[in-house]
């Protein structure tokens, strides 16, 4: 379990995700669950396995993307629970299954733990105006702190 391993892993991933659009996103949950079988707790790669499920479910829009979406923030959640972020993308989740009262939920308790924390005020937005998150951006790929 090299550092640099996973380091690769994470690079590849994101690398495949902007170039290749679904397909891409598919070719990075690859690159990213090899960096997960050397470290199956990384909280980095788990991340971004999430925000990955998260992004292929906004853009096929299966209904299976979407689960898969939503176990891997639910699963953040349970890891991270302090954690804005991880809570604003259980909301996107939510939101991408169409349960609009759960995402309200979530990103109410996003808001409660950080006001200024990225991507839920947009998420909020949404809500109000009814339409889905967008397919080209995640909740907070950057905080990646956890």
């Amino acid at each position: 379990r090299r550092p640099d391993d996973i380091r690769l892993a994470f690079a590849a991933a994101r690398i495949a995700e902007q170039v290749h659009g679904l397909a891409g996103a598919d070719q990075a949950l690859d690159h990213l669950a090899a960096g997960l079988a050397r470290s199956p707790a990384d909280p980095v790669l788990l991340a971004a396995r999430a925000d990955l499920l998260a992004e292929r479910a906004a853009r096929s829009r299966l209904p299976a993307d979407g689960e898969a979406a939503l176990a891997a923030a639910e699963a953040l959640v349970t890891r991270d629970p302090t954690n804005a972020a991880r809570w604003a993308g259980l909301g996107r989740a939510h939101l991408l299954l169409g349960d609009r009262p759960a995402a309200v939920e979530a990103l109410s308790r996003a808001e409660d733990l950080d006001p200024d924390a990225r991507g839920v005020a947009a998420l909020a937005a949404r809500l109000t105006l009814d339409q889905p998150p967008p397919a080209d951006r995640t909740v907070d790929d950057q905080d990646d702190s956890s």
